[in-house]
């Protein structure tokens, strides 16, 4: 697509968001962490994904239910970039 954003968000955007999703789903809540999900491309979000299911001793991991409502909120934060 034409207008479709490739950009990608800095590492350490990222890896902050990562730690701070070890939180758990109700870090989603926060304006600010939607605010910085927005920032992923679709690449970034499927290593996003990936990651959080894989916790384990930092964080539970999170379930694919979790996961599709993580995917799900970035589509509509970063649709509206």
């Amino acid at each position: 697509m034409l207008n479709e954003r490739t950009s990608t968000a800095a590492s350490a955007t990222v890896e902050a968001l990562v730690v701070v999703l070890r939180g758990g789903i109700s870090t989603l809540a926060r304006q600010w962490v939607k605010d910085r999900l927005a920032l992923l491309n679709e690449m970034q979000v499927g290593e996003v994904t990936e990651r959080v299911q894989r916790f384990k001793q930092v964080a539970p991991a999170w379930t694919a239910e979790e996961a599709e409502t993580f995917i799900k909120i970035w589509g509509e934060h970063h649709a509206h970039r």
